[in-house]
């Protein structure tokens, strides 16, 4: 086995699928771009996608950006023979999610089914859209997805979405035992409360970041750039015998 250097954590040449613009999105790619990857953007939304492909290709890193639903199975398929233009896959990251928040008891049906199939029934199938590509090619390659401290602590209000980031941690558990003899890792990262578009309502109710901020030992809200080393780790050649792990990036929530 060769020993371990500082350029195993590169990602040079690797052409790397990432799928949600918004957010996280945005400072993945950028940190991901940075290692030296190069980036296919897919969003729901085309413009969020190439706004952050064009910011990209600004700084002289190659990124192409397409419009993909991640809860249309045949989106995640035709995204990824797009992102074969970029040369042969090497990793799919899902930092998609949605979260409708509300009591159990106000749960609708419909919302249950919006959430479940962008957050579960999306992850999989664009997991499996990927890892079809990377099991012919037969290089090996990574898939990492964007679960959640609340899949595996609980928090009021957060019922579906927590089922749904929970799912993903035990659903990557088995893909990763499936996926391994083709030396194809598959990981999650659960981050705790992140300052983002997704959490900007929850976070400007009275009280809520002290609250938040008592239950996490480091002190503070996680910001985008806190997920960015955890995900190029996770891509490269140094993770290449981690697979099946959530890795909470939570400022020590779910250790206290």
């Amino acid at each position: 086995m060769a020993g371990w250097s500082f350029s195993s954590m590169r990602l040079d040449g690797k052409a790397v699928l990432l799928c949600g613009a918004g957010g996280l999105g945005g400072p993945i790619a950028r940190g991901l771009a940075e290692a030296g990857a190069d980036l296919a953007i897919a969003d729901v939304n085309l413009e969020s996608a190439r706004s952050v492909a064009a910011s990209l290709r600004d700084g002289g890193h190659r990124a192409i950006e397409m419009a993909m639903d991640i809860s249309k199975p045949e989106e995640c398929r035709r995204a990824v023979r797009e992102a074969l233009s970029l040369g042969p896959l090497w990793g799919a990251l899902n930092c998609v999610g949605i979260n409708i928040r509300e009591p159990a008891t106000e749960v609708t049906e419909e919302h249950w089914e919006r959430v479940v199939d962008v957050n579960l029934k999306g992850a999989f199938f664009f997991a499996q859209a990927a890892v079809r590509v990377l099991i012919e090619q037969g290089r090996g390659g990574r898939i990492v997805t964007i679960s959640s401290q609340l899949g595996l602590a609980g928090f009021e209000d957060r019922s579906v979405y927590a089922a749904t980031k929970g799912g993903i941690v035990a659903m990557s558990k088995t893909l990763a035992m499936e996926w391994a003899p083709h030396r194809i890792t598959v990981n999650t990262v659960a981050p705790t409360f992140i300052i983002t578009p997704l959490n900007a309502a929850a976070l400007q109710k009275p009280g809520v970041i002290s609250r938040i901020e008592g239950r996490i030992p480091m002190g503070r809200l996680g910001q985008p750039e806190d997920i960015v080393g955890a995900m190029v780790y996770l891509l490269s050649e140094s993770a290449g015998f981690v697979t099946g792990h959530t890795l909470p990036v939570d400022g020590g929530w779910v250790a206290s």
